[in-house]
């Protein structure tokens, strides 16, 4: 019996049929490769100067381990109805401006605020000299100046609106004692003076000074609470400044985050790193408040932790360098 050897001859159209599968296969995968890689991505922001990364590097220098329960409420702590400050919560130690500076700053008498926020103020006078454009009408409020500014605002509104409307005005006006971070002297309210642009829907852009604020007050520590447009259960303090410290400010600034969104990222990642010309610069540690987080601080840095009001604890470890 013969054998033959047959040769396969694949038709011409059913091999064009495989070789697109084949392209359509390679393609695909190479899109999934492509979605994989940023997804994982651990850049989460950049600048021409600065990055934020997920993870933070493991640095030598001295082991600091932190306790939720024995931290008190930090700088970057979320204060508001949804939020409220516990009963307990003590009076800051703050000294009015004009006590601690004289004129140097442009404030009302009455403006009281922690040292190392008037700190912080003067070095960015002394870089652009703004408070000649800018007072500052509000600082440190106690639990008493809250209530009686609240009835204040119901007396007001009851006189030219229905009660139910008069309420939640007074309450968006004026905010409890509980619910507002003017109790922790970390915030501050500006006014802007001179010339005015009133075409400017944003009334810290109407003039020049208030401008460089909104681009440069970042690197002094400060954010812009409450931007117009968002707000957290309806406050509509529209210059309300608070005082974060310099890495917490330049990474919201740097991921385009207010308070509430810079927040959740922390408690979604974790750690981030802000780097400066490629260098670390600082990282910023979250961890549950019932927790306890080990941290590494080099010889020439600092740590500065405390709750954030939510149930999580925020540690912020500088590298010891100023960009």
């Amino acid at each position: 019996m013969q054998t033959r050897s047959v040769l396969f001859r694949p038709r011409p159209r059913l091999f064009a049929l495989c070789a697109l599968g084949a392209l359509l296969l390679l393609g695909a995968g190479a899109i999934f490769t492509l979605t994989a890689a940023k997804k994982s991505s651990p850049v989460l922001a950049r600048t021409e100067e600065w990055e934020v990364r997920q993870g933070a590097p493991d640095a030598a220098g001295k082991r600091t381990l932190l306790r939720g329960k024995g931290l008190a409420l930090g700088e970057a702590a979320l204060i508001s109805p949804l939020h409220p400050l516990d009963g307990a919560f003590p009076a800051p130690s703050t000294r009015t401006v004009t006590a601690m500076v004289g004129t140097y700053l442009n404030a009302e008498e009455t403006a009281a605020l922690r040292e190392e926020v008037i700190y912080a103020l003067c070095a960015m006078e002394f870089d652009h000299p703004f408070s000649r454009d800018v007072r500052i009408t509000e600082g440190a409020l106690s639990a008493a100046q809250m209530e009686d500014r609240r009835r204040d605002a119901l007396r007001r509104y009851t006189g030219i609106l229905p009660v139910s409307e008069a309420l939640d005005s007074a309450v968006t006006a004026a905010p409890g004692p509980a619910e507002s971070d003017h109790r922790t002297g970390l915030s501050l309210d500006i006014r802007l003076l001179g010339p005015l642009d009133m075409s400017r829907a944003d009334p810290l852009l109407r003039s020049e000074t208030g401008e460089w604020l909104a681009e440069n007050m970042w690197r002094y520590g400060f954010i812009r609470r409450y931007a117009p447009g968002r707000s957290e259960e309806g406050n509509c303090e529209n210059i309300h400044l608070l005082y974060t410290g310099r890495i917490h400010a330049a990474a919201m600034h740097l991921l385009g985050l207010g308070l509430e969104d810079y927040l959740s990222l922390l408690h979604r990642e974790g750690k981030i790193t802000l780097l400066h010309g490629g260098a670390p610069w600082a990282a910023v540690y979250c961890f549950p408040a019932d927790g306890t987080l080990t941290v590494s601080v080099p010889a020439e840095g600092s740590v500065s932790a405390g709750l954030d009001n939510t149930g999580w604890a925020v540690a912020a470890v500088s590298f010891g360098y100023i960009p």
